[in-house]
């Protein structure tokens, strides 16, 4: 082996610097200085050497001569190949050579090839922390429980969890002790929230009561899951069971809170976590702001960020990023750009989920032109633009009729090999809707499914509605009738359109029918659907109708107020408390107005 690798003794006046694995135990030790290095060697040592392979292998003679290939200058380690056959040598002469050298210490013990592959899953190496297994076995080695367990945890890590669970039952069904720390790893890995909890329960049945970490494994599993009941019962059974709640506890159970989008709870969270006097970390306030986020409540976002500069907190790019969403979603697009020009004063580069968050902004702002301007800026800053950027930038054309930009925007998406969505054509569709271009909408209708794209009930809602602005009521109807032959349930946008459609033809007829089959589907007519059935009704001189509307617009105007007055209330009860806005629910009212009494 040594003579294939090239690694002979010389003598030279340099310091010793080979590893101890391969030191000859056999030839007589070297000289002190002597330098390892791949060159020839003397005849003698060679001899020695293939009289020891002669002796191991048990056969007479001499050796077979070398093939003569000269040995490479690096010696490059193949995870994929096969261990070396050995014909001819008997197991037990080969394993007390094994023994005689592991005993001397130019072979790695168990013990080191465990922290070998340890190591290999601390650096992402899940291929060669597998490859180590087979390897250890042609040193005689067979893995134990440490380097298995290793070995399990490397590809945990690497979110290959099939394999890590399939290896976890391979070592079950081998009797080796896979210990809590490996096992808890595959359950952190696990993509299906279902298996990660079944692990967690027979982990607890195993080892008895469970630590912090399988706790959280467990809620972070539930999390990914958006099961946010559940993670609550872990983490009220975590802290029964007298396991004190960290900071990666709290962080985990407000992350279930954001992904269920209940922004009350993540907030109230928050708080009893500071309560604990445990300091929220950047994580905990991105959690928060990003569900103020999904919650619409752009105000308590910005709160938010503004108190991580009281705990010293500098805010990252996912800080801004949720912050510049909440104001876009809100229509706050000149909020929006503050934080856009406040972030790059902090040196922080935007990424493309900035540039389409601002995009975004400007469009519910109404702001197309500086919509285009940030898609060319884009491109100044070496960020290549996606279909999610040219979205956002042709609805942005879309709201404020800018229907010949909106094509554009097509275009450039063909240009640039992008795939347009589903997405693309709605946005497309109803920039021709507000436009008044309802042909140019049924074309994109009809180019979808060429496309390989399924028309969504938005897609037929949009294309309603274009040919209702545009007085072309059968139509509309007609394509309400192809969305049901698709098997897609109209929503209440749809029958609106449908409904506006056919007052403006003064066909009262139809409208009595569409109010019912909402009806049958057990949707409820809004506002917009009452006004244009009474004034189709109207129209016609069909009173007894129109009054009939007018009574059930009545009671529902009535029902919008008393829901109104109620969330006024809960305001100036939170306002009374000091406590943010949209904190306490209507459940809670009741109890706090009897405390307030």
């Amino acid at each position: 082996q040594l003579e294939a690798l090239g690694l002979l003794p010389t003598h030279a006046a340099m310091p010793l610097t080979a590893p101890s694995s391969v030191i000859c135990n056999i030839c007589p030790p070297p000289l002190a200085g002597a330098q390892w290095h791949r060159s020839s060697a003397s005849s003698s040592h060679v001899k020695r050497v293939q009289r020891v392979a002669v002796a191991a292998s048990g056969e007479p003679g001499e050796p077979e001569a070398s093939s003569g290939k000269k040995a490479s200058g690096s010696f490059k380690w193949d995870p994929s190949a096969k261990p070396r056959t050995r014909q001819g040598r008997q197991p037990k002469q080969l394993s007390m050579l094994y023994d005689t050298l592991r005993a001397a210490g130019h072979l790695d013990t168990n013990d080191s090839w465990a922290n070998t592959i340890s190591q290999y899953g601390k650096e992402s190496k899940w291929q060669r922390a597998l490859a180590a297994l087979p390897q250890m076995a042609q040193e005689g080695l067979t893995p134990d429980s440490a380097a298995y367990g290793a070995a399990i945890r490397a590809v945990a890590w690497a979110k290959r969890w099939r394999r890590a669970l399939s290896m976890m039952v391979t070592a079950r069904q081998s009797v080796l002790d896979v210990d809590e720390v490996t096992e808890q790893s595959v359950v952190s890995a696990c993509k299906n929230w279902q298996l990660s909890l079944g692990l967690f329960y027979d982990l607890r049945r195993r080892h008895g009561q469970s630590s912090i970490h399988a706790f959280i494994a467990a809620m972070t599993a539930s999390a990914k899951g958006k099961q946010l009941r559940r993670a609550l019962a872990l983490f009220e059974q975590m802290q029964y069971e007298g396991v004190a709640p960290n900071a990666v506890a709290y962080n985990c159970i407000i992350d279930a809170c954001e992904k269920a989008k209940d922004w009350k709870r993540a907030i109230g969270l928050l708080k009893k976590m500071q309560s604990f006097k445990i300091a929220p970390s950047l994580i905990s306030f991105n959690s928060v702001i990003s569900a103020c986020v999904k919650g619409r409540q752009w105000p308590t976002a910005m709160a938010f960020l503004g108190e991580m500069e009281e705990h010293q907190i500098d805010p990252d790019v996912i800080s801004y990023n949720s912050a510049i969403s909440a104001c876009g979603k809100s229509g706050q697009w000149q909020q929006a750009a503050v934080l856009f020009n406040d972030m790059q004063q902090r040196t922080i580069i935007p990424q493309i989920i900035t540039y389409n968050a601002m995009i975004t902004a400007c469009g519910t702002g109404k702001q197309w032109a500086r919509a285009l301007e940030i898609v060319g800026e884009m491109k100044w800053f070496d960020v290549s633009p996606d279909v999610i950027t040219y979205n956002a930038a042709i609805s942005a054309c879309g709201n404020t009729k800018q229907w010949e930009w909106a094509l554009c925007l097509q275009e450039a998406i063909r240009s640039n090999s992008l795939a347009p969505d589903v997405i693309t054509y709605n946005a497309l569709m109803f920039a021709c809707a507000q436009g008044r271009e309802w042909q140019r909408a049924l074309s994109f209708l009809a180019e979808m499914p060429a496309a390989s794209i399924s028309p969504s009930i938005i897609s037929y809602s949009t294309a309603i509605s274009a040919c209702t602005k545009s007085e072309e009521w059968n139509m509309a109807l007609g394509l309400l009738g192809e969305m049901c032959s698709r098997q897609l349930e109209p929503n209440e946008i749809t029958f609106v359109s449908a409904i506006h459609a056919c007052e403006m033809a003064n066909q009262w007829e139809k409208v009595l029918v569409l109010l019912d089959q909402m009806a049958e589907l057990g949707l409820e007519p809004d506002r917009r659907a009452y006004n244009s059935a009474i004034m189709a009704f109207e129209q016609d001189k069909r009173w007894d109708l129109a009054l009939e509307l007018e009574a059930d617009r009545f009671d529902m105007q009535l029902d919008d107020d008393l829901d109104l007055d109620g969330e006024e209330a809960l305001r100036v009860l939170e306002d009374a408390h000091g406590l943010p806005v949209g904190t306490i629910d209507s459940d809670d009212f009741e109890e706090l107005m009897v405390d307030e009494l």
